[in-house]
């Protein structure tokens, strides 16, 4: 009994032992925070991979990317797949569902629910149950303040008079919105961020969210602002005023930037610091997405990603340098590429592909080492359709949409896999040692 005990104690030492002191030399002082911090700074800019692309600067954030919210291109990207927690930047997409429904004008009632889950340090603007507030004042408290009981009762709202619902029934809506955007890794279950474990996200959906948000101007115009307030209501006689907690939209911080038009914060001690940053400059318009940051390094991260691809990137009018045959019109026009500096047109490689969004209709998809770099509707000439179908009527299905896949996932689970592998085999072989010196041990006694 008392050579089992011991065996387990060692055991359990050496397990403790091996968690708690991974991979660092003997003697050395290694502050955790800024080991984690370094790892994430050495981790690879995945787009640097790309041949000829430019060279993008490295970012202590874990995963980021800045996309061209005009065509869906992804200029700069690190792990854009890789699951992270959003933390309040998750209040974006309770904000985009919410103006492609709702109105303005919309009164919004605060109900015990939306009020009742607020922690001490939750961001807030103390609102009360039965409390009345319109739909425009509380979609600038939601997005300045970032007031979780605000977006609570905006959903609440929202998912009552518009989805016949309630708010889970938002929460619903909120996934399907992510899979009609093309989103890869996300999976919501609050309308505004606060820690779960099934409440995730990426860099490339967070991108794909804000780009289709900025479209609206009521979106815009919510984030001119940077003081906004809010009048006397039913309940509370007293004026709330609160500020822009964007730093880069703020005009008052060190760290504003101009060209920043729109944007969201987020924190939580499990997702760290998270930012969603709009921009606009010689007429391109970027979206930065960093996740998992360290503190202000998510405005200096931002700083240089969106410097990046203002610089080292030019617009190209399709309709000047494409001469497909097969192609009558561009749907859009003025229709651009944003393309390296350093690249020629000639070089991306092109494809078209039917549609069945009218007659004769079809997608031409640009790529450049098999990195996607747009894609844009058009109208195809009768020869054109002819040649795609071959006399045949084409099948009514829609271009796939080639998103990212959850390789960087993959990926984890395969590595954790195998550290579980070697743990087992390590303990195993620490097991026959203790077994082979007990019975050492034993025979010795017995000469």
């Amino acid at each position: 009994m008392k050579k089992k005990k011991l065996i387990v104690c060692i055991i359990v030492v050496f397990l403790l032992t091996f968690q708690c002191h991974p991979l660092y030399a003997e003697g050395e002082n290694v502050n955790p925070y800024e080991k984690m911090k370094a790892d994430a700074y050495a981790k690879p800019i995945d787009t640097n991979g790309i041949k000829d692309w430019p060279q993008a600067p490295a970012i202590y954030a874990d995963a980021g990317i800045v996309m061209d919210m005009d065509t869906g291109e992804v200029l700069f990207g690190k792990a854009i797949e890789e699951k992270h927690y959003p933390a309040s930047i998750t209040k974006l997409l309770t904000v985009l569902l919410t103006l492609e429904n709702a109105s303005l004008t919309d009164e919004v009632e605060f109900t015990q629910d939306s009020v009742s889950f607020l922690q001490y340090e939750d961001a807030h603007i103390g609102m009360r149950p039965g409390e009345i507030i319109g739909m425009e004042d509380a979609l600038y408290a939601v997005l300045l303040a970032s007031a979780n009981e605000v977006s609570h009762a905006v959903a609440e709202t929202v998912g009552k008079q518009y989805f016949g619902g309630d708010y889970n029934r938002f929460i619903e809506k909120m996934n399907e919105k992510s899979r009609e955007l093309g989103c890869v890794n996300s999976h919501w279950v609050n309308s505004y961020g606060l820690h779960d474990e099934e409440h995730y996200t990426c860099a490339y959906d967070m991108a794909k969210i804000a780009s289709k948000v900025y479209s609206y101007e009521e979106f815009r115009q919510i984030m001119k602002k940077s003081e906004y307030k809010i009048g006397v209501t039913n309940l509370v006689k007293e004026e709330r005023v609160f500020q822009q907690v964007h730093k880069m939209l703020n005009p008052y911080s060190e760290y504003y930037d101009e060209t920043c038009t729109g944007g969201k914060t987020g924190y939580t001690e499990e997702a760290m610091n998270t930012l969603v940053t709009m921009a606009e400059k010689d007429g391109k318009r970027l979206v930065a997405v960093v996740l998992h940051d360290y503190g202000k390094e998510i405005y200096n991260d931002t700083k240089k990603m969106l410097a990046y691809g203002f610089d080292n990137f030019k617009k190209v009018p399709i309709e000047e340098v494409e001469n497909e045959e097969a192609i009558q019109e561009f749907v859009k026009k003025d229709a651009t590429l944003l393309l390296p500096s350093n690249l020629d047109f000639s070089k991306l490689q092109k494809e078209i592909v039917l549609t069945d969004t009218g007659i004769r209709t079809g997608q031409i998809v640009y790529k450049y080492e098999g990195h996607e770099v747009g894609r844009f509707d058009v109208s195809l000439t009768e020869k054109g359709y002819q040649s795609l179908t071959k006399g045949k009527k084409p099948s009514q299905t829609k271009p796939s949409k080639e998103n990212p896949s959850s390789r960087e996932e993959n990926k984890k689970i395969a590595t954790e896999l195998v550290f579980i592998g070697l743990m087992v085999v390590v303990l195993i072989l620490v097991v026959v040692k203790i077994i082979l010196f007990m019975k050492r041990r034993k025979r010795r006694k017995r000469r």
